[in-house]
């Protein structure tokens, strides 16, 4: 064996250390997804299926608070990066994934092919959360996005299915070929998958602006994507409608942590180029028009799916407002805003399938009468996404809006004013919509006989208890401790 090959040999297993520590989490989850994936090949019971891929899903969780790195690693050449937004990032994915599968119960016919697919796209999301190079993070989304399509495809044998499956895979694939287009130009212009050296940001401000941005603009697009942000929003309400309730909690969570943190990152490292001001400014922009469509088209909706899907059309104009800011306080405050959004979001959509299998709003009359647990549930989650108090929602959007105020003092102030008046009264217009189901429910009379309720089976009983704790908890006490850790360790 000659020298030469004997010491890159050397050198990769020296590198072998590091990684299995550093990525621990996802080594558990793609052995989770080989076993799960080899054991639904054989004629074994769909809950064996479930309980191996929870056991997964509980051991990288482990792994990621028991068995953190000392310190920040930075891995592949700077391609991932393993930090405090990582270990953030991985609590909330593969705690979502974990709520998503205790969700699923013996009504829920699904195919053996359903648990490991989950877990790729946790798998996927854990990855582009992790990515700081641009063609990691979109072959990371690329990983959430074909699994998701198929399933939504999975779901039902029908042509509604199949229709929403189809549009799900054409905006997506669309979104790519418009990240990897622009990609293109970028890495023309910096020679670099990468923003976050001081060489390739004054590469990208030798551009001039009207070049730049929008290159860059179109580079993001998949995450935008992601987020259901406008203007690549329009599969959202198609999807939503179509997908089981465990499926609607995992499309309307995970893509969202996974684009808001790798958008994060950008954001953060384009700080010190030369037209960020002009990047903020078409961040906002885009969260205004979020922000206002999505609330606007949810407002004369009957459906609750439908809701939702118009309500993660508008939070995604929060987290592009938070970003917008491009400040350290707005990053926190995006970050904090990201896990009680995951929280608020996931409780309402436990209580609907305690309340109604159609989801229909008409249907929720009277039912706070009858099934006060899930009711309760559903009024939690939707005055947390309202933005009201006494939940985590209110304090959520109130350091978003804090951050604009204190952007104030580096930005031109009637700009800014405008900026945050229009987001007030969004949140002002998203009452009408969120409040209308607990009217329905506490408000109406009752339909149907007693023999036609859902029972709400202990296990929704228990996450709609926890979930609704930890909302209110954080909604009155806590809040200022999480975003001192928020702003002070995560990027260290």
């Amino acid at each position: 064996m000659n020298a030469p090959l004997l010491e890159y040999l050397t050198q990769q297993l020296a590198e072998l250390g590091p990684l299995s520590q550093g990525l621990l989490p996802e080594w558990i989850l793609t052995i989770s997804i080989i076993l799960t994936l080899l054991l639904s090949l054989f004629p074994v019971k769909k809950q064996s299926i479930l309980w191996l891929a929870q056991i997964g899903l509980l051991l990288a969780l482990g792994a990621n608070l028991l068995f953190p790195p000392a310190e920040s690693m930075s891995l592949f050449g700077g391609m991932l990066s393993v930090d405090g937004i990582a270990q953030y990032a991985r609590i909330l994915i593969l705690g979502t994934t974990f709520i998503v599968f205790a969700m699923d119960g013996p009504a829920h016919k699904r195919k053996e092919e359903y648990y490991p697919l989950v877990l790729g796209v946790a798998l996927g999301a854990s990855i582009a959360s992790l990515s700081f190079n641009l063609l990691t993070a979109i072959l990371a989304v690329e990983l959430i996005s074909l699994v998701s399509y198929v399933l939504v495809g999975l779901e039902d044998d029908n042509r509604e299915s199949a229709y929403a499956a189809l549009q799900y895979l054409l905006f997506g694939l669309l979104t790519t070929g418009m990240s990897l287009y622009g990609l293109s130009w970028l890495y023309g212009m910096t020679g670099s998958f990468e923003l976050g050296t001081k060489e390739n940001l004054e590469a990208l401000a030798a551009v001039p602006i009207w070049t730049s941005l929008p290159i860059l603009l179109l580079t993001l697009s998949t995450f935008f994507f992601k987020l259901a942000a406008f203007p690549f929003h329009f599969w959202t309400p198609q999807v939503y409608r179509q997908v089981s309730y465990p499926l609607l909690a995992l499309l309307s969570t995970l893509p969202k942590i996974a684009g808001t943190l790798f958008l994060l990152r950008i954001v953060h490292v384009l700080q010190d180029w030369a037209y960020a001001s002009e990047f903020s400014f078409a961040l906002l922009i885009l969260a205004l028009f979020s922000m206002t469509w999505g609330n606007l088209s949810a407002l004369n909706q009957k459906h609750f799916k439908s809701v939702m899907a118009y309500s993660g059309i508008a939070q995604a104009g929060y987290f592009l407002l938070g970003l917008g800011w491009m400040s350290l306080f707005g990053e926190s405050s995006v970050l904090f805003y990201l896990g009680i959004y995951v929280l608020i979001n996931i409780l309402p959509i436990i209580s609907a399938m305690s309340l109604d299998r159609e989801g229909l709003l008409d249907n929720f009359s009277g039912k706070g009468q009858v099934n006060i647990w899930a009711s309760l549930g559903m009024a939690i989650g939707l005055v947390g996404l309202a933005g009201l108090p006494p939940t985590a929602g209110f304090i959520g959007k109130w350091f978003l809006f804090s951050a604009g105020v204190e952007h104030m003092t580096t930005e031109t102030q009637n700009w800014i004013l405008f900026v945050l008046a229009v987001a007030v009264l969004n949140t002002l217009i998203s009452l009408f919509y969120y409040l209308k189901p607990l009217i329905m429910l506490f408000l109406r009379p009752r339909i149907g006989k007693d023999d036609d309720e859902l029972k709400t089976s202990m296990t929704h009983k228990g996450l709609i208890a926890i979930i609704s704790l930890l909302i209110l908890t954080l909604g009155v006490y806590g809040f200022d401790d999480v975003m001192d850790y928020l702003g002070q360790v995560l990027w260290k």
